[in-house]
């Protein structure tokens, strides 16, 4: 199958995306609008069951309810001095409106849409609500809370939820319990949410939800989980994890473990399609679009849409539309391939300029927003670039490498001739030198001379290892002995001495076997959190897999390809992104390995992007 990945076209207002399914048909995505001028990160869009509102929460606990041309009818914003995006949910007749961190961090209230009133509010925790699901039938309501780990059931009753039960969710950790995403299947017979466990294992927790009560049929083990999509059927859930996109299938009353599509390893929502022939997965700044057919899932496409990480992408009920939000504070109504002439009743808002007072919490007013084209990026070009370069062909007790340390000069040679990288800037060390000791000696030097505002490149070429069991991947120094892990450099070190560097940006760049264990490090925090700036990113060679060294005298597969990048762009400036979309795709179709580049969890990632500059 063929991918597009397409830059937007500033001076459009109106631009397409296109791809081939796998029957031929032609897929289009047209920018309807982009909503922009968000003072917070506009986070979370639900859709009403028949599309007449919609609500997109922000994370400064800001909800919006929005008509379904996307215009602002009412917002509120939280006295409860904790931000972080709101959930909600409607009733199944559009009357109510439900949503989370009314006056605490940890209650939820009932507004009745016509006239906006609150009708009813329920102090549920102490803690943050992590989850909220509403049955199709709109007479149980299930919320999940973080740290003490309730799960606490209302059914609705003379106008109002009762609280019917309360449990405990399985303790996962010495400091309490942490519970995620809450769903509830489309025919309200199953409850799903999960608990962060110790050691990156989450346990899936299925409940019965029967009679207006829940209870536990089964707990399956599930390695890091970002969120969890109930195909329309019923009939499966996809969970987006480390490993990929993992289906589980309905059988017998049971949910059980059938697939896994690995080409997603990080995937904060996931939604289908009314459908569910179609599943949207976003990946930093992409989404992917995926081929559902019985639990089957295969890639269509995958298409970059924001200068910031996406934070959603919800198909509209009406089978018209994608939206999207991003930390780069917009929010794009995408039309889909068959909906009718694009939409042109969305209104322009008045935008609210930095310094013009807010108003009070309850507002009727439109939103802040305006719809627009794409404004051009403008990346600050402050602080300085730093590379870190390590290359060793000359191993003691391994097979001795051919081009490590060629290829590692050769990153050098071009980006301190042809973009802003000064050799007074760059930091070396090759073959015998290249000892733990060393290694981690000479990134703590680099970590001292960096500021707030400075980039910081590391490149490695070398040998690497990875023991399954502990699942954990090594770089290999060059006086490293085979079998004798205390030896070598761990992944789990590495970043942690990335986690401690104040660096604006830091790109890392890792050519050796078994490099993409990197990304399967650390726990996840709230996404909420996301901020727009600060980046951690990091491109591998391969996955859990040997990767090739190339032909003696030239570059391995995955350097030439790097090299080859940089040596032919024109553009005066490009993010990261791209080089890492390129490198992936070059080397996946022209070799036997498969790159992999995203950002790094829990070393300070914030949503922004290494900038490559010209000289």
């Amino acid at each position: 199958m063929q991918k597009h990945f397409l830059q937007p076209f500033i001076a459009l207002l109106f631009f397409i995306f296109s791809y081939n399914l796998s029957h031929g048909q032609s897929f289009i995505l047209t920018q309807n609008k982009v909503l922009k001028g968000y003072e917070e990160n506009p986070c979370w869009v639900t859709f009403s069951p028949k599309g007449t509102y919609n609500t997109l929460t922000l994370a400064n606990a800001e909800v919006q309810l929005r008509d379904k041309d996307y215009n602002t009818l009412w917002s509120y914003t939280s006295t409860s001095n904790n931000p972080g995006a709101n959930n909600a949910v409607f009733s199944p007749d559009e009357k109510y409106l439900i949503f989370t961190k009314f006056q605490t961090r940890g209650d939820f209230v009932v507004m009745q849409i016509a006239d906006k009133k609150f009708v009813q509010q329920v102090k549920v925790s102490e803690d943050y609500i992590t989850g909220l699901a509403l049955s199709p039938d709109g007479k149980t309501l299930i919320t999940t809370s973080t740290f003490d780990g309730k799960i606490n059931v209302f059914n609705w009753k003379n106008y109002q939820f009762v609280p019917v039960q309360s449990i405990i969710g399985a303790k996962m950790s010495k400091n309490g319990y942490n519970l995620g995403a809450l769903k509830i299947s489309p025919d309200g017979k199953f409850a799903i949410t999960y608990a962060n466990g110790t050691n990156d294992t989450d346990t899936l927790q299925v409940y019965d939800l029967n009679n207006g009560k829940i209870t536990l049929i089964q707990s399956l083990l599930q390695k890091n989980i970002d969120h969890i999509a109930f195909h329309p059927s019923g009939k499966y859930f996809v969970v987006g994890a480390d490993e990929g996109l993992v289906t589980y299938q309905l059988e017998n009353g049971n949910f059980n473990r059938k697939r896994t599509f690995t080409d997603i390893t990080y995937a904060r929502r996931l939604s289908f399609d009314q459908t569910g022939k179609y599943l949207v997965s976003n990946m930093s700044r992409s989404i992917k679009i995926l081929e559902c057919t019985n639990g089957n899932i295969k890639e269509l496409s995958e298409v970059e849409m924001h200068r910031g990480y996406i934070m959603d992408a919800v198909f509209s009920p009406d089978k018209n539309y994608l939206i999207t939000t991003s930390t780069d504070k917009t929010s794009i109504i995408w039309q889909l391939p068959d909906a009718p002439i694009a939409n042109t009743n969305i209104k322009k808002d008045i935008k609210i300029e930095q310094g013009e007072k807010k108003g009070n919490e309850n507002k009727n007013e439109k939103t802040k927003t305006e719809s627009s084209d794409v404004s051009d990026f403008q990346p600050s070009v402050t602080g300085k670039n730093f590379l870190y370069i390590v290359g060793i062909n000359n191993y003691k007790y391994w097979t001795p490498l051919t081009n490590a340390s060629k290829d590692a000069k050769d990153v050098k040679n071009i980006l301190t001739t042809r973009y802003t990288f000064e050799p007074a800037n760059v930091f070396e060390v090759y073959n015998d030198d290249a000892t733990v000791k060393n290694i981690l000696g000479k990134l703590t030097e680099v970590r001292q001379k960096l500021t707030s505002n400075d980039n910081l490149l590391i490149y490695f070429s070398g040998h690497g290892h990875y023991n399954a069991e502990i699942e954990e991947g090594f770089w290999i120094p060059v006086d490293a002995k085979k079998g004798q892990e205390t030896e070598y450099l761990a992944n789990s070190t590495l970043l942690k001495y990335i986690k401690a560097i104040p660096a604006k940006h830091i790109f890392l760049v890792a050519d050796a076997c078994f490099s993409g264990s990197l990304f399967s490090q650390g726990s996840r925090g709230y996404v909420e959190n996301v901020e727009q700036y600060k980046s951690r990113w990091a491109l591998t060679s391969g996955r859990l897999e040997y990767v090739s060294d190339g032909q003696v005298g030239k570059n391995s597969p995955f350097a030439g390809y790097f090299l080859k990048y940089l040596q032919d762009n024109q553009k005066k400036k490009f993010p990261v992104s791209e080089l890492v979309l390129y490198v992936k795709n070059a080397v996946g179709n022209n070799s036997e390995q498969q790159p992999i580049g995203n950002p790094l969890k829990s070393v300070g990632d914030e949503g922004g992007e290494y900038i490559f500059y010209l000289k």
